[in-house]
């Protein structure tokens, strides 16, 4: 009997051990392993407590917060790391809002470094940022007027920041009426 649940155990070990080298110079199932596992626990989660992750808190934990500045081409970890210095913020988030910002700029057809001058201006990169009117964050945007609605100042200025913008103006201007 013992001889017979030694052998089991030897067998599972074994077992154990093939899944490990295979899950090591496989990351492809490795990547798919742990997502089964993932949605395994969260699942178990949600029957357990009842509290699960709605899908906008699960897009906002997977959205990347941090990057490491060595994985940016050239010129945008440049970018990142004299702006780090500048602005005595760790490096590796201003790597990723640089890296959005080049995404951004690129789809909008508009300067990334324009879109970081603002964010400098504005807040010096802090996201908490809020000035004495209501403008929040690092780009300081007013998000609710008086009447819980966007104020008609803050909706003229976005409409006039917008023609700017969309005209394919000169850069320095948008930025002057931003200001």
């Amino acid at each position: 009997m013992l001889k017979g649940i030694y052998r089991s155990l030897t067998s599972l070990g074994f077992l154990v051990l093939i899944a490990i080298v295979a899950l090591l110079f496989r990351p492809d199932w490795r990547h798919v392993s742990e997502w089964h596992l993932l949605s395994w626990l969260q699942d178990r989660q949600v029957k357990l407590t009842g509290l699960g992750l709605g899908k906008d808190v699960i897009d906002r934990i997977n959205r990347v917060t941090a990057v490491n500045p060595s994985k940016l081409p050239k010129d945008q970890a440049d970018l990142a790391q004299w702006l780090s210095k500048k602005y005595r913020v760790a490096p590796e988030p201003i790597s990723a809002i640089v890296a959005q910002a080049f995404e951004t700029g690129q789809r909008l057809k508009l300067q990334p470094t324009l879109i970081l001058a603002v964010m400098a201006v504005e807040s010096n990169f802090n996201p908490f940022a809020q000035s004495s009117i209501g403008a929040q964050g690092r780009m300081q945007v007013m998000t609710q007027g008086e009447g819980g609605g966007y104020s008609d100042k803050v909706l003229l200025e976005q409409q006039r920041l917008d023609s700017v913008l969309s005209s394919h103006a000169k850069q320095q201007v948008a930025l002057s009426l931003h200001n």
